[in-house]
């Protein structure tokens, strides 16, 4: 038997004037001629049993809650069960839908009328194929694969057969619901030659078949089934709403009355048919009168569709343009001033090539040199692209200025800055072996700047630095012989830029730059900014083009003796087997890590009150495990915000991943593949955005942490980037509209910095920069100090992605985060980087599970609002008390960086192996298979909220914390101040 049938049953009898009981038809049986009449003289009502649909997971109930779902179908359940009216402009083509997404429309209509006459130029359905409706719908729905369409599937172009077959097409197509109709099969437009319906009988057994077709695809579909009847101009609104009545009876889910001719009618169709929501079609001019959005929202309608909107426009709007170009011999005044970029930037906004920007590179002739072969190999796939790396060699490299890959290149992505490879990305390749054989590379080499040169602009009224391995998307590639160009991102060592107007608005201050000023800044630059920091904060006409390396003064680099040292303590590290938890990678980092580096991990707000609290508010938390139950297999797997995860927890933001190791970031990428948890990308990540997604493997899981730029047009455009790349949660920073103090980054970073004399220029400069939040401070002054609530609309129009606030800190702000509809917030006090005295975000959590269930009646932890907790983890048994106090997931932070900055990737291994023992270990310590079963009552926190209680400190913990510094005398009396304390010891 179909699935579908599995969800009918047959209710009380009721009247029916002319229908006889007609089982469901199953998709693969044609029926047979019907040919009841469906006069108005029909003979006296007889009594039979009715099939009612009732299918409890599509209950619109299911989809009051939670963010909106990536899948058009459930989508569009979602709007359906929700406050206000679905607005569907009717649209026919390509343009016509870029045209409707971008004027905002959530939700397109697939007119049939519209697109038989836009396909094949004939008002004709009946001529129409369902190749040509599904060839159209598909592409329609790749424009924004998010958004619903409504397909005008006619009458199912045939008998139940056809019609289960139009469902599939159409839902394979990834459209999100459909109307099926009562008219003829041989109908001609009904607008030209008046409308014919079937029997009740056969409308019916329409339905049933789409029904039953939905409910069989595999894994169950959320596609909505729209029963249409146009009976109402040939027998009358009461056999129209019986209709619909019967139709809703069989499984459709929204109900479409054709011709409804004034408000009356539209209202008390709406009343008879509820709950089933209603569609109403406006077309000027035609039956139903053309009733507004707000019209039909108060007179109870759920969905309005616009049907013929696009094309009576592309009527008019051609036909004027045909006639004036006849009637002028130009297009002038009909193009109202839209060039051919303009249009295409329309029809492609996402992505359209920026050609003005790409030959702007282009300024200067330049002599050919010799044409070479260069090494290519495929390494691994991205995306489903094969990504080639690139070797060029020879003398000619050194002096590259453009770059001819052959046949041709989409784009490039850098490789690792100590590497001189070059990476293409998209290259269609047909073998490996045509590669080789024709892919050479050509390039053109200008006279480069000398580092003499570049020395030469030292000064606050002139200063040059010099920076490796930044993009550069000034450089051009393109096919050989070819005419037109392309744009092409290309890796390059040894780039020159004019600081000069950025030095008194760079947020770290002029002097940090002003020492590097006329020198290679790139030591410095590196580990605290993206590879595109400086070419998104500096004009194209401030690239001033590469140096010729060889002549550049070379910087010596003294090893001191602190560094010896230090160097010989990170040989003297522990083998990876000693290490027994996440308190060891601490403990050593702290002794082979670069002071700065260590600082600037380890330290936190003030006093660092919040961040030992973060810690110990766990220890205020004891177990009630429970005994006697089979715990021969337990599973802690779960998902977050509907995506897998082996365990509860996610790999959360952090800043400056290079300044622990060299790969920064793409640590935490590679583990978190194989471990198969997700990794959290951060806005300040010291590697770029693509560069960690395209490290990530096929299927893996990546969310963005975004601090919310004061431009908001760039803060969209990082949005919408990450979404096409894959990302599939936005975590929005909300408590940090100023960077807290962090004074023990300021003892090492501040401090210790300017010890030595300065140079000329810095001293000269008179910068009066805050230095109290160190590197920090130079990373962080494009964020938003005015984001507020009313913000949230905008992030929600402008991504389909869940939206998470990240920094919640009372029940109060979690409670307006559920009302305004988003996905869930993040209990966090920033690491106790922030506000000191801010309380923890497990204390924070059970205030606000209790709160929220008082105030909405919802329990956690929930997938509709799903709430997380960061700061002060170090073991599973601090992740196993949040979930059972409500929380999905929580983010462990710093000690993944402890873990890659001591022992690289490996390191990150070893902790989530060390995460995963304790894990199962404890989940049957407690009592508990799955984390379904650790529930509150395994937990007792009645103590949370009392900062003084009495219990046992952690040792591992204290030991590693490393206690505030004072201020201290410098010099020799600094050296009398020790020997004096010494003594009195």
């Amino acid at each position: 038997m179909s699935p579908g049938r599995d969800y009918y049953t047959t209710s009380e009898e009721v009247p029916s004037p002319s229908v006889r009981y007609v089982e469901a038809v199953a998709p693969s049986v044609v029926a047979s001629e019907v040919t009841t009449s469906v006069s108005s003289e029909s003979a006296a009502p007889e009594v039979v049993p009715t099939l009612v649909y009732n299918n409890p997971r599509l209950d619109p109930k299911n989809y009051l809650e939670g963010p909106l779902s990536w899948n058009p179908s459930t989508r569009l359940r979602q709007l359906l069960a929700r406050p206000g009216i679905v607005v569907a402009p009717g649209i026919c083509d390509g343009i016509s839908a870029r045209c409707a997404l971008e004027a905002g429309f959530t939700c397109l209509y697939q007119s049939g009328a519209a697109t038989t006459a836009s396909r094949l130029g004939q008002p004709d359905l009946a001529i129409a194929t369902l190749n040509d409706f599904v060839q159209s719908a598909q592409m329609i729905c790749s424009l924004d694969p998010t958004t619903p369409v409504i397909a005008d599937a006619d009458t199912g172009f045939g008998g139940p057969a056809m019609v289960a077959r139009t469902v599939t097409q159409y839902a394979r197509a990834g459209v999100a619901g459909l109307h099926i109709e009562d008219q003829v099969q041989t109908k001609r437009c009904g607008h030209l030659m008046g409308k014919q319906v079937v029997s009740r009988e056969e409308f019916v057994t329409r339905i049933r078949a789409a029904v039953i077709a939905r409910d069989s695809i595999p894994g169950g579909s959320d596609f909505v089934i729209i029963g249409r009847t146009d009976s109402a101009q040939v027998l009358g609104m009461e056999e129209a709403v019986t209709r619909l009545k019967l139709a809703a009876d069989a499984g459709a889910d929204v109900c479409f009355i054709e011709g409804v001719r004034n408000k009356e009618l539209l209202e008390s169709t709406v009343a008879a048919l509820a709950p089933k929501p209603v569609l109403v079609n406006v077309i000027s001019g035609g039956l139903t009168p053309s009733f507004t959005t707000q019209e039909a929202e108060a007179m109870g309608a759920k969905i309005i569709i616009f049907s013929l909107v696009s094309c009576v426009a592309a009527v008019h709007g051609i036909r004027a343009a045909m006639h004036s170009l006849k009637k002028t011999g130009t297009d002038f005044s009909s193009a109202k001033g839209m060039d051919p970029k303009a249009f295409f930037e329309v029809m492609a906004p996402h992505s359209s090539t920026s050609l003005r920007e790409g030959l702007e590179g282009f300024r200067r002739p330049a002599r050919r040199l010799t044409l070479r072969p260069i090494g290519c190999r495929v390494i691994r796939h991205v995306d489903g692209t094969q990504l080639l790396r690139l070797r060029p060699g020879g003398p000619g490299y050194r002096g590259l200025r453009y770059l001819y890959v052959l046949p041709h290149i989409l784009q490039c992505v850098p490789s690792l800055p100590s590497s001189c490879d070059l990476y293409a990305r998209n290259v269609p390749l047909h073998s490996p072996h045509s590669h080789r054989e024709f892919l050479r590379l050509s390039v053109m080499g200008a006279q480069g700047i000398s580092g003499k040169e570049v020395a030469k602009h030292n000064t606050r009224e002139s200063c040059w630095i010099i920076v490796h391995g930044a993009w550069n998307s000034s450089f051009l590639a393109a096919r050989e012989g070819a005419a037109s160009w392309r744009n092409a991102d290309m890796w390059y060592k040894g780039n020159v830029y004019d600081v000069t107007d950025f030095l008194d608005e760079h947020p770290g201050g002029s002097r940090i730059i002003l020492k590097y000023a006329g020198k290679d800044a790139t030591q410095e630059y590196d580990p605290i900014h993206p590879p595109n920091a400086i070419t998104d904060n500096l004009p194209v006409e401030k690239h001033l083009g590469k140096v010729d390396m060889d002549t550049v003064e070379k910087v010596e680099v003294q090893v001191t003796d602190v560094e010896k040292a230090r160097l010989a303590r990170m040989e003297a590290r522990p083998s990876l087997d000693e290490i027994l938890n996440l308190h060891d990678f601490e403990s050593i980092a702290k002794l082979v890590m670069p002071e700065k580096a260590w600082a600037y991990y380890s330290s936190a707000a003030d006093d660092e009150i919040t961040i030992r609290e973060n810690h110990a508010a766990y220890h205020r938390i004891w177990f009630r495990p429970r005994i006697l139950r089979d715990m021969t297999h337990v599973d802690y797997s779960t998902t977050i915000l509907g995506q897998p995860s082996k365990m509860p927890i996610y790999i959360t933001a952090t800043a400056l991943g290079k300044l622990g190791h060299p790969d920064g970031e793409l640590n935490l990428t590679r583990a978190a593949a194989k471990h198969g948890v997700i990794q959290m990308i951060p806005t300040l990540a010291s590697c770029s955005f693509d560069e960690i997604v395209d490290a990530r493997q096929p299927n893996q899981t990546q969310f963005l942490q975004l601090y919310v730029n004061k431009d908001r047009d760039l803060t969209r455009r990082i949005v919408q980037h990450a979404e096409k790349r894959g990302i599939t949660g936005l975590f929005i920073t909300v408590d940090a509209p100023q960077l807290g103090r962090r004074e023990k980054a300021c003892n090492s970073d501040m401090r210790m910095k300017f010890e030595a004399e300065d140079p000329d220029e810095v001293s000269k400069s008179g910068d009066k920069v805050d230095r109290s939040q160190g590197a920090a401070k130079a990373i962080t002054g494009f964020i938003d100090p005015g984001l507020k609530w009313s913000d949230i609309p905008w992030f929600q129009s402008i991504t389909k992605m869940p939206l998470i606030l990240k920094g919640v800190q009372t029940w109060e702000d979690a409670l307006e985060a559920y009302d305004l509809g988003l996905a869930g917030v993040v209990l966090s006090n920033h690491g106790g980087r922030q506000l000191d005295f801010a309380r923890s975000g497990i204390e924070v959590l059970v205030e606000v599970v209790e709160k929220l269930e008082e105030k909405r009646g919802i329990a956690f932890p929930n997938e509709k609002f799903q709430l997380f907790v960061d700061g002060g983890v170090r073991r599973a048994t601090d992740v196993l008390k949040a979930v059972a106090l409500g929380a999905t997931a929580v983010g462990i932070g710093r000690p993944f960086l402890y873990a890659f900055s001591t022992y690289g990737v490996d390191g990150v291994d070893h902790a989530l192996d060390i995460l995963n023992a304790e894990f199962e270990m404890n989940m049957r310590l407690l009592g508990a298979n799955t984390l379904k079963d650790v529930t509150r009552d395994m937990v007792d926190a009645s103590s949370i909220h009392q900062h003084i209680v009495a219990v046992p400190g952690d040792r591992l913990y204290d030991s590693n914390y490393e206690s505030m510094q004072v201020a201290q005398l410098r010099g020799k009396e600094a050296a009398k101040v020790k020997e004096s304390n010494v003594s009195k010891l």
